[in-house]
Formats: structure tokens, C-alpha cells, sequence
């Protein structure tokens, strides 16, 4: 059975701010601008090209609706430092408002209305100035720590030689070199990068940025490919498009970013919850990476696709932990920046604490009856928990986690306690991690 898997990270570089009022410096800059849910332009005193990202609802009766668009003819006018208006594209109705608190910082609200009526969701959105209209792109700074815990101070194993085709590319080289580091910290299987994956990867994400104006103007998922657009075309999704170059095992996952970087996105996805699931999974086999400097997204600065197949032989014979026991310099916070979004109880928001999850091998039944962070003091730390069972986008087959509702403490350590059976018995899995330096505060 072909396992398929959909998401879609998004990497963005974004300082954030909490005040709100009239910007200094006679206005806000003139260029693009980033934010956590809101991209935008600054043109001539207006807010031109306004996109929205990682927002979605779910309604009764399993409907779920997502207002995530660019909207190339948008445009509002900005009078005393604050802007507001409405976008209707053809999947709801999203309403925007935002302030300018410097002329480098600005937040606001946005309220999504599904075009059907099944469900509506509302936020805050705040945005960093990025760059000038004149300012030539030299790349982006994801502001991200090696999830590792810099990784080549570790102890562990070196890959072998041999895990890559003769003809990968040293980016290719890279990335397969990069996830086999990860996993020998893991104590898993090595995984093999074979040509026919590289390949798939590789045209997709050629693809991708070769038609980025009608990614854009449509809703068609990153991960999917349209035959109306016939220019580089190798099959709608990628267990099709592994296929056409010739592989004939069995699918996997499908994970991209949009940074034009291996280790960079590696660094991304391990952040995540659902993008690191391929990365943690022992059943994972074989593994392709492909990458396209450019940036079809204001923000990003080129396209990474990686593509992965699974076998039904599991040698792993405990759960996976990452952070790892004993993990050192784990950030400790994450804002959330993955689509779809890991959920959040209601009233919080992100920046959560790191993602923490603990994967099961091979299909064997398990049921967790308690779980627990506690600080270096032996204090509870409220958390957000997500399993199979309430997972609302589905992808949680063999993995728990659970986060922080808020961000940890820097340089600080961490125990986590999951107890429950497992293979008809009682187990407990306790694990320690310490937290690196802060991020900046804004």
C-alpha cells in the first residue's frame, strides 16, 4: 500500500513586534514585507500584492477550508499609518486590517470566511520589512539553530560512502549526507539517495518555479502538477512522478521548502511536526532531494523538494525520540511555520516551545495514558498534545507530540515523561533535553 503524505512547510524569515500605532521615519519602507500570516508590498503609500499563508478552518462534518492565496490585484490604501480592506478569492472571503508601528514593523487582524459558509477563523498577523525594490536577493537567514545540536560535534557514525548515485550533484550529495547524520545520532537506518528520486525531485522543483505565476494565480497545491501546464510536466502528484523516472517501490512522503538550500531545509522540516515524520520513521528506505535557486514566493529564495519511499522492514526495536535524549542547543521556541498548522488549544498562539515527538516502529497497537514536560525544578509545563486520535490534518499514524503552549527558557533543561502500553505491556520512556541560546526578542 502506496503511503501518501501532502504537506507543504513554509521557511519565512520574520521579526515580530507586539505594538501597534502610528510608524516613525515619515511612514512605512517601501518594498516587501514579511510576515507569519501576511505578505505584502509597500507602493506609493499603499499595500499592493497582499498574500496570505497558513491560514485554514475546520467546520462541522469534516469540512475544512483554507484562505491560503497571493492576490496579485489587491491594493489598499494606507491613511495614518493603517491600512484595512477585503479579498474575495473563489474558496471565502478574507478581511484584513494592520498598522504600521515603525516604519519597519507592522501587525494587524484577518478574518476568513469559507465560500460555503462551513466554517470562519480569525487572528493577528504581524510583518517585518524584508528588502528594498532595488536590493539584489543574496539569500535568506531562517534565524534556525541546527536542530541537531550541531550535529558535527557529535559522536556518531559517519555516513558511509556509497549512499548516493554518481550522478548526484554536490547539493544532492549534501542533503542525503545531512539526514544520514541525523539518523545515526538516532540510532536508525541509513538511507540510500537513488538517481531515479533525485530525478523526480529535481523536475519537480524545476516545475514548481517555472510556473510560479500560475501557482500563484490558482489553488493548486505546491506539492501537485497540472497537465494544462504541459512545459516540464512528469505526473500530477509525486508517487507519479517518481514512477515516470523509472522507481518501482513504494511511495512515500513528499516534503518541500523554499529556501534553495539541503541543509538549510533539513534544518526546517526537523523543526516541524509533520514535515519531520519522514526523517524519524525507520520504515523510510530511499531518499531523492532536488533544489532550483530562484524564489517564486517574495520571500523565498529559491525551491527544495525531497521525496522519500518506505519498506516493510523495521529494525528499530524501541520508539524514536527528537529531540533526542540528551540533545543539546534545541531552540527553544517555534513559530508555528508549517502548513498545515499543528493545532493549538484554543486562546493560544505561536511561538510554541520545540516540537517534541516520540515515533513507534513497525504496527504494533499503542495507547499513551500520561504525559509530561517538567523544567530543571521539576515543574509541570502546560503543553499542547496532538496523537493519531486528534490530529485534524490526519498525518499522525505512529507518532505522538506534545509542545509548549509557550517558549521554553534558554539554556535550560528539560525532562519528558510518556507513559502507556505498547506490545501488551506497561511502558514508561523518559528522556532529558537542553535548550540552546534564546531567539531575539521583539
Amino acid at each position: 500500500m502506496r503511503r501518501v503524505l501532502f504537506p507543504l512547510l513554509l521557511l519565512v524569515p520574520v521579526l515580530l513586534v507586539a505594538a501597534v500605532g502610528c510608524s516613525d521615519s515619515g511612514g512605512p519602507l517601501e518594498g516587501y514585507w514579511v510576515g507569519d500570516r501576511l505578505t505584502f508590498q509597500v507602493r506609493d503609500g499603499r499595500v499592493i500584492e497582499p498574500g496570505t499563508s497558513k491560514i485554514s478552518c475546520n467546520g462541522e462534518d469534516g469540512c475544512f477550508a483554507e484562505g491560503n492565496r497571493f492576490f496579485e490585484d489587491a491594493s489598499f490604501d494606507i491613511v495614518d499609518g493603517a491600512f484595512g480592506g477585503s479579498v474575495e478569492p473563489p474558496l471565502g472571503t478574507v478581511v484584513l486590517t494592520g498598522a504600521f508601528s515603525t516604519s519597519t514593523y507592522a501587525v494587524g487582524t484577518y478574518k476568513f470566511e469559507a465560500a460555503d459558509g462551513c466554517c470562519t477563523v480569525s487572528g493577528t498577523w504581524r510583518a517585518e520589512f524584508f528588502k528594498p525594490y532595488d536590493e539584489p536577493d543574496t539569500g535568506v537567514d531562517t534565524g534556525h539553530e541546527d536542530v541537531t545540536g550541531q550535529p558535527d560535534d557529535q559522536e556518531t557514525e559517519p555516513p558511509p560512502d556509497g549512499l548516493y548515485p554518481p550522478s548526484a550533484t554536490p547539493e544532492q550529495i549534501t542533503a542525503v549526507n545531512y539526514v544520514n547524520q541525523i539518523r545515526s545520532v538516532l540510532g536508525l537506518p541509513f538511507i540510500t539517495e537513488i538517481e531515479e528520486i533525485n530525478k523526480a525531485a529535481q523536475a519537480h522543483a524545476a516545475y514548481f518555479e517555472l510556473h510560479c505565476s500560475e501557482y500563484l494565480n490558482s489553488q493548486l497545491s505546491p506539492h501537485q502538477e497540472s497537465q494544462a501546464w504541459p512545459e516540464g510536466f512528469t505526473g500530477v502528484n509525486h508517487p507519479d512522478r517518481m514512477a515516470h523516472f523509472g522507481f518501482s517501490g513504494y511511495a512515500g512522503w513528499e516534503v518541500m521548502a523554499f529556501i534553495g538550500d539541503p541543509k538549510g531545509a533539513v534544518d526546517g522540516w526537523m523543526e516541524t511536526l509533520y514535515h519531520r515524520l519522514p526523517f524519524v520513521n525507520p520504515a523510510t528506505f530511499e531518499l531523492g532531494y532536488g533544489m532550483v535557486k530562484g524564489g517564486c514566493y517574495q520571500w523565498s529564495t529559491g525551491t527544495d523538494v525531497m521525496d522519500f519511499s518506505t519498506t516493510g522492514k523495521i529494525t528499530v526495536e524501541e520508539p524514536i525520540a527528537w529531540p533526542y535524549d540528551g540533545q543539546t542547543g534545541v531552540s527553544p521556541s517555534w513559530m508555528g511555520y508549517e502548513s498545515p498548522q499543528p493545532p493549538l488549544d484554543k486562546g493560544q498562539t505561536y511561538p510554541s516551545g520545540p516540537v517534541i515527538t516520540l515515533t513507534f516502529p513497525g504496527s504494533s497497537p499503542f495507547k499513551v495514558s500520561s504525559h509530561e514536560l517538567l523544567d530543571s525544578q521539576g515543574k509541570s509545563i502546560p503543553h499542547q498534545w496532538v496523537d493519531p486520535s486528534n490530529d485534524p490534518a490526519k498525518f499522525l499514524q505512529d507518532t505522538v507530540s506534545l509542545y509548549a503552549y509557550d517558549p521554553l527558557q534558554a539554556n535550560s533543561l528539560y525532562t519528558v515523561t510518556i507513559k502507556g502500553t505498547w506490545k501488551s505491556e506497561d511502558r514508561e520512556w523518559t528522556w532529558k533535553f537542553t535548550t540552546g541560546t534564546a531567539p531575539p526578542t521583539w
